[in-house]
């Protein structure tokens, strides 16, 4: 996705360094922005999802076996906390520039994660400037972005709380879901993220496809089981064995019995049936020419995300980034 997004996007975000590394290290040339807490308070580890980097994973990202290490693209982190700046200060005085001395800022205008308070601002921006770093841009994140009423609250938040700041400070509080709110939300650049992927009302459509192969194909008498649990074929049915699971990000069902995920099979919509598995799904094909060999689209030429999201009482944002791991993907453009 970010070697596409390099043909229209000015620059990149991504949550952490790790997904930051990976960037660089796919040769991606644009400024990566870490909008996630980049410092845990120690000057040789930074967090990442999952575990921490140690200093030398992030010096690799540099190029340190070169005379004079530079790196191939510019990461940036984020202040999310004012303690934050006294670590990232200690990690630029490391012999290889594991950061440049640029930082953004967050400001947490109601969503109460990450961030420092409207009422910090001034004095971080201060302590930013005292450690010697320049501030590149200040940005907050919407709660609810479905609801106007509550966005403007934080709308208002954020201007009065930056309004100090030179015009050269970059500010953006929209990401996907604001895009469809007044044009006053969008500042100077915002943040597409599920809209990338063609979901939401934006005016786009859908561009990922999610297939898995069938294994197998057999005939199931009514009143067989299938899968794990109690499930029996309420029918006569002749059953495709996918290679995919919950391993791989395919949720386990809440009710084995309930057939409401379809996946497409020669465009046609079939439900799964039984219980999902680690590593395999059981799909009704009866009536359809499939055979060992052929895909079955999880997401695609029919198979709907939202429905799959409606299907496992969740959004589209937890389907969308739950297939990983051993999942391949392949990137067109």
């Amino acid at each position: 996705m970010a070697k596409s997004a390099e043909k229209f996007a000015d620059e990149l975000a991504v949550a952490d360094m790790r997904e930051a590394g990976e960037l660089v290290e796919a040769g991606v040339r644009l400024p990566i922005n870490v909008l996630g807490s980049t410092v845990d308070g120690s000057s040789s580890r930074w967090p990442m999802a999952g575990g921490l980097f140690r200093e030398d994973e992030i010096i690799s990202v540099y190029e340190p076996r070169t005379p004079n290490p530079e790196p191939r693209s510019i990461i940036i982190p984020t202040v999310c906390d004012i303690a934050d700046i006294k670590t990232l200060q200690s990690l630029t005085s490391t012999p290889y520039p594991i950061i440049p001395n640029t930082v953004n800022l967050k400001s947490n205008t109601g969503m109460n994660r990450l961030g420092v308070r409207p009422g910090e601002v001034k004095e971080a921006v201060r302590r930013i400037k005292s450690a010697g770093f320049t501030l590149k841009s200040v940005f907050s994140h919407l709660y609810n972005a479905t609801d106007e009423k509550e966005a403007k609250i934080q709308l208002d938040l954020f201007k009065e709380s930056a309004a100090f700041l030179s015009p050269h400070v970059t500010r953006h509080l929209a990401a996907s879901s604001a895009m469809a709110l007044p044009g006053c939300f969008c500042f100077d650049m915002v943040r597409p993220g599920l809209a990338l992927y063609g979901y939401g009302n934006y005016g786009t459509e859908p561009v990922m496809k999610v297939r898995a192969t069938i294994l197998k194909i057999f005939r199931v008498q009514k009143g067989e089981h299938v899968s794990y649990g109690d499930y029996t074929a309420p029918r006569d049915m002749t059953v495709a064995v996918l290679g995919t699971g919950y391993a791989d990000g395919l949720r386990r069902k809440t009710n084995p019995n309930l057939e409401d995920r379809l996946v497409s099979v020669h465009n046609v919509l079939c439900p799964t049936v039984g219980q999902t598995c680690m590593d395999l799904t059981m799909v009704d094909v009866s009536g359809i020419p499939a055979k060992r060999g052929d895909y079955a689209y999880l997401i695609g030429k029919g198979a709907s995300g939202e429905a799959l999201a409606a299907a496992c009482n969740t959004n589209m944002y937890e389907i969308l980034t739950g297939f990983k791991g051993r999942v391949t993907r392949n990137y067109v453009w």
